[in-house]
């Protein structure tokens, strides 16, 4: 009902201070960022997770690897 109103003052030329717009755009660019910026974030941790610096040669390798991949040293 209130955007009819609004489109029939403005047809009528009315001066109207439509700042509930501004404030939806504003919200809506602050949670597509936070959403971007979550997603971002969960795909930076299971990289991390992946890998794992060797006690030796403190090299990253895979997080599931119990051996040394250069030779059979024993990661455990």
């Amino acid at each position: 009902m209130a955007h009819i109103l609004l489109a029939l003052a403005n047809k009528d030329g009315a001066v109207t201070l439509s700042y509930g717009l501004f404030i939806n755009s504003v919200w809506f660019a602050f949670i597509l960022v936070k959403g971007i910026n979550r997603i971002k974030d969960a795909e930076s941790k299971q990289v991390g997770k992946a890998t794992k610096n060797c006690q030796f040669c403190y090299s990253v390798i895979n997080i599931k690897a119990s051996k040394w991949p250069q030779s059979t040293a024993n990661l455990r």
